[in-house]
């Protein structure tokens, strides 16, 4: 069976259309890009998984919409992530504390690591790095 699950602070919570942290600050950031790269990983080999989905979230009312895009990792788990709020001539999107998440679906034989402190995503258009890491589902 496949779980969704995403990063928030230093927890790791299921999934279900909620959203996490995106900087330290309270001030809104005007953000044309957001650029994740990362590897998925397991945490006992350090070998890549591939083909699992890594999403970009934000709520409702965080762009003026509660959307997500997503990559699938590829063969060595590497994933890069852009998502282009001004595509197509449009605005900024601002960029506030609270607003943005990772979410990835657990490929099936694996479970999260929960007592690995996962990194927050920033309001920045600088690229982020973030690797996710699993293991396998022990008996």
């Amino acid at each position: 069976m496949r779980s969704v699950h995403m990063v928030r602070g230093a927890h790791l919570a299921l999934l279900l259309g909620s959203l996490v942290a995106c900087s330290s600050s309270t001030e809104a950031i005007p953000i044309e890009v957001v650029h994740i790269q990362g590897r998925v990983l397991d945490a006992d080999t350090g070998a890549g998984i591939e083909g699992v989905s890594v999403k970009l979230t934000w709520g409702a009312g965080a762009f003026g919409t509660g959307r997500s895009e997503s990559v699938t990792s590829g063969a060595d788990g590497a994933f890069d992530l852009i998502v282009d709020f001004a595509q197509g001539g449009g605005s900024p999107a601002l960029c506030s504390p609270g607003l943005l998440g990772i979410a990835y679906v657990v490929p099936s034989g694996y479970e999260p690591v929960l007592d690995e402190e996962p990194s927050e995503i920033e309001c920045t258009e600088e690229v982020q790095t973030r690797d996710i890491h699993v293991r396998r589902t022990r008996p």
